[in-house]
C-alpha cells in the first residue's frame, strides 16, 4: 500500500499537476497510517511532508487530519483535538466541504480511542451530515459503522442497528473497512438482543473479511470482533483476537490502543470467573 502510493507521488510530481501531488501526498499519509509503519515514525514523515510543501494550505490541512488520529493512537488527545479543529478551520476556509466533513469523521474517531463515545457519536454524525450534503457515500458508510460502534458502547442497540443498515445499503464492494464493521455493529445488535444464531452468522462472515486484511486496519477490527465476541459470551475468541490485535498496535505503536486492549483483556478475565 504504501508501494503504491510512493511510486503515485511521484508521478504526480513528474506530471507538474499540483492539485494531483496534494491528492497523492493525502494518500500517501493515510497509507502509513493504515499500514505498519510505527506512529512515532508516522508523525515525523507528516512533519516533513509539511516542511516540504509550506505553500499548500490544503495539503496542511490533509496532513493535519492524519497526524492528529496518530496523535490519539499515542494517547496525546489534547493535541490530536487542536490538530484535528486546526485541520478542520483550514478545510472550511478553503471551501473544501467534503475534505472538512472527513476531518470531523476522524474527530470522531479520535475521541473513540479516546473512550468518549458520547461525544464520538457527536461527532460522527457532524461528518454524516457534510458528506450526505456532498454526496459522498465511500467515508460515509465507514462513519455510519463506526457511529454504530459507539452506539453499541452507550447501550443504544436500536440506533446502533439503524447506523449499520445504513452503511450496509451504502458500502461499495471493495470497501473491506465498511464490509466488516458494519457486520460487527449489526452482530453485536443481534446478540444484545438475544437474536444469537443471526447475531453469529453476520459475526463469522465480517470475521472471513478480516482475516484476509492486513495492517493496523486489521487490529482496529479485530478489537472491535473481541467486544462482539465478549457480548455473546465467547471468551475463548474474544481472548483470541485482543491477542492478536494487542501484538499489532504494539507493532504499531500505539499504545492507546494498547491500554484498551489491556482493560478488555482485564474485563475478560473477570467476565470468566464471575
Amino acid at each position: 500500500m504504501v508501494i503504491a502510493a510512493e511510486k503515485a507521488v511521484g508521478f504526480a510530481v513528474m506530471s507538474g499537476d499540483r492539485q494531483i501531488e496534494v491528492e497523492t501526498r493525502n494518500g500517501l499519509a493515510w497509507a502509513h497510517l493504515a499500514g505498519f509503519t510505527p506512529a512515532k515514525e508516522v508523525l515525523i514523515i507528516l512533519d516533513e511532508q509539511a516542511e516540504k510543501n509550506p505553500d499548500s494550505p490544503a495539503l496542511e490541512g490533509f496532513l493535519l487530519m492524519v497526524k492528529s488520529f496518530v496523535e490519539a493512537l499515542l494517547g496525546d488527545f489534547d493535541a490530536a483535538r487542536r490538530h484535528v479543529e486546526r485541520g478542520i478551520q483550514i478545510l472550511d476556509e478553503l471551501g473544501l466541504q467534503h475534505t472538512a466533513a472527513m476531518a470531523r469523521g476522524v474527530f470522531g474517531w479520535i475521541e473513540t480511542i479516546a473512550g468518549d463515545h458520547e461525544e464520538a457519536c457527536r461527532r460522527f454524525n457532524d461528518a454524516r451530515q457534510g458528506l450526505e450534503d456532498s454526496g459522498d457515500t465511500a467515508y460515509l458508510s465507514t462513519f455510519m459503522y463506526q457511529l454504530g460502534e459507539s452506539l453499541c458502547e452507550l447501550g443504544r442497540y436500536d440506533e446502533a442497528a439503524s447506523a449499520a443498515l445504513y452503511s450496509r445499503d451504502i458500502t461499495t464492494p471493495n470497501d473491506v473497512l465498511s464490509l466488516a464493521g458494519w457486520r460487527l455493529v449489526l452482530a453485536r445488535t443481534l446478540i444484545e438482543r438475544g437474536e444469537k444464531r443471526a447475531g453469529h452468522k453476520f459475526l463469522a462472515e465480517a470475521e472471513d473479511i478480516i482475516r484476509k486484511m492486513e495492517g493496523f486496519t486489521r487490529a482496529w477490527l479485530g478489537l472491535q470482533a473481541a467486544s462482539v465476541h465478549m457480548a455473546a459470551g465467547g471468551f475463548a475468541k474474544a481472548q483470541e483476537w485482543l491477542a492478536e490485535a494487542r501484538e499489532d498496535c504494539v507493532r504499531k505503536g500505539a499504545t492507546a490502543l494498547v491500554a484498551t486492549v489491556d482493560e478488555k483483556m482485564a474485563l475478560l478475565q473477570r467476565s470468566q470467573f464471575s
